[in-house]
């Protein structure tokens, strides 16, 4: 992946004198103040070639980075940062979710009793109404009835009203007297019991309440007004209770509500714990009067609470006089639809007016509140958003409406407009509509001054509103208007646009939410916007944890559970992927997922999972569907599916039921089968490679960035294939009969290919697939219950061959170069041999090898080993590791074939798979150089040692295997298996029989083996029954913790990468692994975006400072007479011919050239083995010829890190040093002599540069933000002996290591050169070589051997390796011959002199293509000249020669002989832009030359004042860049040489 380069940020011109100095403690050391990097370029710079990306050719102080300057970046993606083996996998410390948003406990309001104290006909003496004053009841007026008349109807409208409001069993009393309203509460909390009661009080024909708390009711004969206390009304509702009171001065009730809560607290009186007791809403003020106005009901408040739409109408024609002019209330009432209908203008008004009051709470409430009253009870909820629009209205009024709990004022919020706004247009169109006036202008904006309308004769407020637009004068119409249909409201399409405008532009954990979140649910309701609003959640969703989380406290979960039932195939994808993100946050969902009488969600889900779909009858072919790729969109849907499905499962017996219920199994592995064979044969495909032909003009600097991209070998389906993987390990995770139906149907099989697939994350999650097949409940230790119960002998014989044949599967994972993979294998081994069924077989192994061992020993043919070596409890390190399997084989120990043998003629033929595999984890303890790996070895190793003790500290009569055996075979006839434990399994649940096509080949064809089957099945009694005679009684609580420290590891370390995944793309590990960092932050002047754009111009400043170097010398690469000149090469005679008119004098200016020691480093090792240059920082690396390895800084003259490899002391020297990434985030890879490469990071200032190229940031890594964070110098501890760990405290960390070169021979010696390699970083591929019959090509994107090639000679050793260039005439132009753009070719140099040249487009066999033999000797280096096309070889030996090939003309031999020396040459190096190499010799001088043999010049002593001459020379390397030399010796000086031609 590259930086689109539309998307970079455009920095500010740099003038020639300015360079880009971020600060010391934030980014990485400037580049070299080497003359020659920061020298200006020639003023005129030559044309970039066609086609060509990459630095230009330009002055060093250009004004703008070019994008390309970042190559692909490897082994950095998030396993790698925080690898899931260091991660521990107890979820103790993993950040739980939350499940706040759930409602516990969730109440319900059951019942509702309304007091009427109206007494029509008779004002109470307290008020002195205004004539006219308000008179509607119910929007009925009392007095055109007679006052029973009034009463009745009065009563009826209110109890509809309430009902219409929620369901409820209502109850209410005219004109009450104490004893009724007594009654009255006490039947209705006798109905209620524990739920919410309301208690509504209308008390406009009672006088005010008193100052003491009480309200008024009447006597039986109506000519007193009784007070009633409100202490008495709360202690007759009881608790939780909703009160409403309208009427005057209703807000004086309100302290006493807050002291009687204050005295139960203070008593503890409270009766149920948790709820909420008392909601109290009143109508006004404690010194305010009710609306008297006419132009409003006398019950306003009551009115807002049940009818608010209906209010709202007439508000806003009231207060609107002058756009609402023709507009009457009968009109108002004469609007059509029903509420609760929201296609009718009525229902659809509703609608907006519940999203727009809902919003309203949700961005003006905090969330505890708003959930409680907002999302907790039905009723509670109509009555809160409808006191929100009371609010408004009643403050519009000059009132202020109180309320328990508190809550803020809401009636200034923006949103109130879109709803005028949206009542205006429901109206206007109406009118239109009703008057047969056509419209010829659209809806306008509300606008203007507002209106003088007063309820009590105030000045008017912002709720007021008036519009230039106005009804037309048309007569009302005595007809009805119910046949009249509105065009859907714009209003719900408007508030998604702004929310995808939100998500475009201000989406940010730090941003404040989008208001219009609320919206979005209540438009699920639509099927008309659904699927734009639930793309438009799916998408809000994914941006974090935090988002699901604001979207499930809103009220989402309900709605998308439910459409899991609706059949809309466009709807599947989304919503799948929405409850990815759910259960994902929330795992706890599975219940709701998963009912035994409901499967219809998982059926929806496994219907979205397979792949390919049900064929069309139209198809051609089944074959041709599999072989297609699904796209993005399906992949991605898939993905969630699968995700969602493991997340039902993990942890969950009943989802693991149903699951095997729906053949999920059956589902993934086909699946899995298919995308496999869709994944290889798109791979495998011949895909064209770049023509791309370079300039043979440009410079090496400029081919290096030029370079292509080559294809990916991360296939986009890789994430689906590891969760179907996933998916079958959750279905099989300790349930014996999921894994008995697995294997019923070969579901196996189909894992097996992916155990070799490219891609880590699927490798490894088939691992963890496979093992699931034996994993079992670590409470079954004693005997497994529940499979002894589900197989009988024949069968249960067949269910332990294939469990064997899986365990054997499972050992060449042991080779593979993911530290992640090796350790799934060993997990998956461990569950194996500890099964319950295979424990007893496998101690006897084990047991067997340990009694042999020890009578061996004992008849002298054989030490025995030190007593401390049997437990191996105390070997933390992987030197005792390799120390101990040293000594081991120079014991002589029986080899493998014997034991096996042994095992065999002892055990039987059954126990020889159980010996094979123990052998490869022992095999495995001696070559593991990952720590964590090696930690899970010896892990298993303490506990079976631990067993075997244990079994050796019984009493002689029970202590020998022969003993063991026979009292098993005394006990096999007389076991029932069927009963076996039967008491001590988890509980029995039915499942139906397989389908047909499940049971092909089925455990019922197996006949013959069923005494053996018992054999193995068939414990002694009493070790069944107790723990203290199972052999694992001392390693049982080590087995626990050992399982769960390391149990289910992967798996959530994948959870925790898809939670983290970003929004735009699938979540791939694999695709982060060899991709390129991210493009330039948006804010250049942000921290990220300050460093990518230093690296950017540090990197172009040193390619230009390069260039210049590279074109100041190439006059003398471009001799007539130093060159051979082909027919077939005229693009070589345009460079010669370019090359002589523009470069001076080649001799005069090599003459000026004079290496000058800059720097002397004095180390405290004996020796100097290797020494490598950074080529964009000032380190340089050097390593000794043992464990050391040192950074130091070059220009300070002072060392920075002293790092421990971890090889074996003695025994282990490294021999290979590599720079990975070294434009971006730089690695080291280091290889040493047993094979074993090991990748470093962290040895140069840049973890803030680390964290700006990262993606996502360390706060969204799984395992947190790194270790290291700061950005100074770092020194490891002087001491030598510092263990691993030690020194990664202190910043090295190890980001890999596997054994690359299996078969190698370690030593010294004249055929052993121990590990050699060749780094690719345009291709990402590792060759290695050395003491071996063979050389290897690993890809470090997939961590794995993809090619295997005879070295050619066996007799001898690789000493030398040197890739072919891009650009070079030897990389391929056909589409034909193979996949890729580079890597293709590489010369390697033996220890017999030979030159072999090796292609890895051809097979293994026509390998190597090219031999050339003229050295007779060592050949000491390797190494591709600077000259113009790369095409030319240079080669010296350790008899002091140096020889030039072209490799274009091989048929006479070298082009060029010199003998740089007559003494043995014991270092040669050749600069890669200028003809200039160095050789060193033992006899203690460093000579300089040109590539035609003439002398520049030599080096014998220091540049001291006491002129120490100096050391034996053993290597030398120059900058890549610069002009820069550093030697080492066999002392411990190093010396770093400058010059300025």
């Amino acid at each position: 992946m590259e930086f689109n380069s539309a998307e970079s940020v455009a920095p500010t011109s740099v003038s020639s004198g300015d360079t880009i100095t971020p600060r010391a403690q934030d980014v990485r050391r400037r580049p070299s103040k080497s003359p020659l990097a920061a020298s200006p370029a020639p003023a005129q710079s030559t044309p970039r070639a066609s086609g060509v990306s990459g630095p230009p050719t330009q002055p060093a102080h250009f004004s703008e980075p070019q994008v390309s300057a970042f190559p692909k970046a490897f082994l950095c993606s998030p396993r790698h940062e925080s690898p899931v083996m260091r991660m521990n996998a107890d979820t103790s410390g993993r950040e739980e979710a939350t499940a706040g948003w759930r409602l516990r406990p969730r109440m319900r309001t059951a019942c509702g009793g309304i007091i009427m104290c109206l007494n029509v006909g008779t004002d109470p003496p307290d008020v002195v109404k205004p004539q006219p004053c308000a008179k509607q009841e119910c929007w009925f007026d009392p007095t055109r009835v007679t006052r029973k008349k009034a009463k009745e109807e009065i009563g009826r409208r209110v109890l509809e009203q309430f009902e219409k409001l929620a369901r409820a069993r209502y109850k209410h009393e005219m004109d009450p007297t104490v004893d009724q309203v007594h009654h009255l509460c006490l039947s209705l909390r006798k109905a209620a019991r524990s739920d919410r009661l309301l208690l509504h009080y209308n008390g406009h024909g009672v006088p005010k309440p008193t100052e003491n708390g009480e309200v008024w009711v009447f006597n039986k004969s109506f000519t007193q007004y009784m007070p009633l206390a409100v202490e008495d009304l709360m202690h007759w509702v009881g608790r939780p209770a909703i009160f409403v009171f309208d009427c005057n001065a209703a807000g004086a009730l309100m302290p006493f509500f807050d002291m009687a809560e204050q005295t139960a607290d203070r008593g503890n009186a409270k009766p149920q714990a948790g709820t909420d007791d008392f909601i109290v809403l009143a109508a006004c003020g404690a010194k305010e009067l009710l609306p008297m106005s006419p132009i409003h009901p006398a019950d306003l408040f009551t009115a807002c609470l049940t009818t608010p739409i209906q209010v709202a109408l007439r508000r806003f024609v009231q207060t609107n006089q002058m756009s609402m002019a023709g507009v009457t209330e009968d009109f108002v009432d004469q609007i059509p639809g029903r509420l609760n209908d929201r296609k009718t203008p009525l229902g659809e008004l509703n609608w907006i007016f519940t999203a727009i009051t809902d919003t309203v709470a949700w961005n003006t409430l905090p969330r505890p509140l708003f959930q409680r009253l907002f999302r907790q009870d039905l009723l509670l909820a109509a009555l809160f958003r409808n006191f929100l629009f009371a609010n408004r209205v009643f403050k519009g009024l000059g009132l202020t409406p109180e309320v328990r709990p508190h809550l803020p004022d809401t009636s200034e919020h923006p949103l109130w407009a879109s709803w005028d706004s949206a009542v205006e247009n429901c109206l206007f169109q109406l009118f239109q509509r009703r008057s047969g006036i056509a419209a010829s202008f659209s809806p306008m904006p509300l606008a203007g001054r507002p209106a003088d309308i007063r309820g009590n004769g105030q000045p008017g407020n912002a709720f007021e509103y008036s519009s230039p637009r106005s009804f037309p004068e048309a007569p009302m119409q005595p007809n009805a208007m119910s046949d009249i249909r509105l065009p859907p409201s714009t209003f719900f399409a408007e508030q998604l646009t702004a929310c995808e405008v939100w998500l475009k532009f201000g989406r940010s954990p730090r941003a404040r939410p989008p208001e219009q979140l609320p919206m979005v649910l209540q438009v699920l309701l639509s099927q008309a916007h659904r699927h734009r609003a639930l793309l438009l959640l799916k998408q809000f969703l994914e941006l974090g944890a935090w988002a699901v989380n604001l979207a499930l406290s809103v009220g989402i979960f309900p709605y998308v559970l439910k459409l899991l039932k609706s059949p809309a195939p466009e709807l599947c994808p989304v919503l799948v992927a929405i409850w990815a993100r759910i259960l994902c946050f929330d795992k706890s969902c599975q219940l709701d997922l998963v009912k035994p009488q409901d499967d219809h969600p998982l059926r929806y889900f496994l219907t979205q999972l397979r792949w390919p779909p049900t064929p069309s009858p139209d198809q051609s072919s089944p074959r041709a569907a599999v072989l297609q790729l699904p796209s993005k969109e399906d992949l991605q849907a898939r993905l969630c599916a699968a995700f969602s499905l493991a997340q039902i499962m993990d942890g969950h017996r009943v989802g693991q039921e149903m699951c095997m219920r729906s053949h999920l199994h059956i589902v993934a592995s086909e699946t899995l089968h298919a995308l496999s064979i869709a994944a290889h044969a798109s791979s495998t495909s011949s895909s064209p490679r770049s023509s791309l032909r370079l300039n043979p003009n440009l410079s090496p600097a400029l081919r290096l960035a030029a370079r292509p991209t080559r294809h990916p070998s991360t296939h986009p389906s890789a994430q689906l294939r590891a969760w179907l993987c996933i998916c079958i390990s959750r279905l099989c995770h300790c349930n014996a009969r999921s894994q008995i139906y697995c294997l019923h149907t070969n579901t196996q099989t189909k894992l097996f290919s992916a155990l070799y697939a490219p891609e880590v994350v699927v490798r490894a999650a088939s691992l963890t697939a496979l093992s699931a097949f034996f994993s079992f409940d670590l409470d079954a230790l004693p005997g497994q219950s529940e499979i002894l119960t589900m197989l009988d002998g024949p069968s249960s014989k067949r269910f332990t061959n294939m469990q064997l044949a899986i365990g054997l599967n499972l050992v060449p994972a042991l080779g593979d170069g993911s530290p992640l993979v090796r350790r799934e294998a060993l997990l998956g081994l461990t569950d194996l041999l500890f099964h319950p069924l295979h424990v007893y077989a496998f101690l006897e192994v084990v047991t067997l090898l340990h009694e042999s061992r020890r009578e061996r020993s004992e008849s002298g043919s054989l030490p025995l080993r030190p007593k401390k070596d049997l437990g191996a409890v105390k070997e933390d390190k992987a030197v005792a590791n390799e120390a101990q399997g040293k000594a081991s084989r120079e014991a002589g120990a029986p080899s493998a074939l014997d034991e096996e043998v042994l095992v065999q003629e002892k055990l039987g033929e059954e126990s020889v798979g159980f010996y094979k595999l123990w052998r490869a984890i022992q095999e495995a303890r001696g070559t593991e150089p990952f720590p964590a790996v090696q930690k899970v070895i010896r892990d298993i190793t303490c506990i079976v040692n631990s067993a075997i003790l244990e079994i050796r500290r019984r009493p002689s009569g029970t202590n020998t295997v022969a003993q063991s055996r026979a009292e098993r075979d005394r006990s096999a006839s007389q076991i029932d298996i069927a009963n076996i434990g039967k008491d001590d399994g988890p509980e029995e649940l039915h499942i139906p029989p397989l389908s047909r096509h499940a049971s092909d080949q089925g455990f019922s064809q197996v006949s013959e083996g069923a005494a053996d089957a018992q054999q193995h099945l068939a414990y002694a009694p009493d070790e069944a029954k107790s723990m203290e005679r199972h052999p694992l009684e001392t390693g049982a609580s080590m087995l626990v913790r050992f399982r769960h420290a390391n149990r289910d590891a992967l798996f959530h370390w994948l959870q925790l990468r898809f939670k983290a995944a970003s929004p735009e793309q699938v979540p791939s590990d694999d695709g982060g692994s060899g991709s390129a960092p991210p493009v330039f932050t948006p804010d250049p002047l942000s921290l990220g975006g300050v460093l990518k754009l230093y690296l950017a111009r540090r990197n172009e400043q040193t390619w230009a400072a390069a260039d210049e170097l590279h074109r100041s010398f190439q006059s003398s690469s471009a001799e007539p007479s130093s060159r051979i000149r082909l027919p077939s090469d005229p693009a070589m005679d345009v460079a010669l011919q370019a090359d002589e008119a523009s470069s001076g004098s080649t001799a005069e200016r090599l003459s000026r050239v004079r290496f000058d020691q800059s720097a002397t480093l004095s180390s405290n090792y004996d020796m100097t083995s290797m020494l490598l240059f950074h080529p964009y920082e000032t380190a340089l690396v050097s390593a000794d010829d043992g464990n050391r390895i040192g950074v130091w800084d070059y220009e300070e003259g002072r060392q920075v890190i002293d790092l421990g490899n971890g090889n074996a002391v003695g025994s282990t020297r490294m021999t290979s040093l590599k720079w990975i990434n070294p434009e971006t985030k730089s690695l080291l890879l280091v290889g040493s002599d047993d094979g074993v490469v090991r990748v470093w990071d962290g040895l140069l200032d840049g973890d803030a540069t680390e964290q700006a190229l990262s993606p996502e940031g360390d706060h969204d890594r799984p395992g947190g933000p790194s270790q290291s964070t700061t950005s100074g110098p770092r020194r490891a501890g002087a001491s030598s002996q510092k263990s691993l760990l030690e020194e990664e405290t202190v910043g090295a960390r190890l980001v890999t290591a596997f054994v690359a070169v299996p078969d190698i021979v370690a030593g010294e010696g004249f055929s052993r050169s121990g590990l050699v390699s060749e780094w690719r970083q345009d291709s990402g591929t590792l060759t290695v070589g050395g003491s071996s019959e063979t050389l290897r090509l690993w890809d470090l994107e997939q961590e794995q051997n993809i090619a295997t090639w005879k070295s050619g000679d066996p007799s001898t050793c690789v000493t030398s390796m040197a890739s072919v260039r891009w650009g070079s005439t030897l990389e391929p132009t056909s589409p034909n011959l193979g996949s890729g753009t580079s890597g293709c070719s590489f010369v390697a140099g033996y220890g017999n002199g030979a030159l072999r040249l090796f292609d890895t487009r051809v097979d293994a066999k026509a390998n190597p293509c090219l031999s050339m033999i003229e050295h007779q000797h060592w050949v000491v280096h390797v190494q591709f000249t600077c000259r113009s096309s790369f095409h030319e070889l240079l080669s010296g030996s350790l008899a002091g020669e140096a020889k030039f090939w072209d490799l274009r003309y091989t048929g006479k031999g070298s082009i060029r002989t010199i003998e740089v020396q007559r003494s043995p040459m014991t270092a040669l190096a050749l600069h890669p832009c200028a003809p200039i190499m160095a050789s060193g010799s033992h006899k203690q001088f460093i000579k300089i030359l040109d590539s035609e043999g003439d002398q520049l010049g030599m080096i014998k002593h220091h540049n001291n004042f006491m002129g120490q001459r100096v050391g034996p020379v053993s290597c030398l390397a120059f900058h890549p860049y610069k002009l820069l030399l550093a030697g080492g010796a066999t002392d411990s000086i190093i010396s770093v040489y400058n010059t300025e031609p």
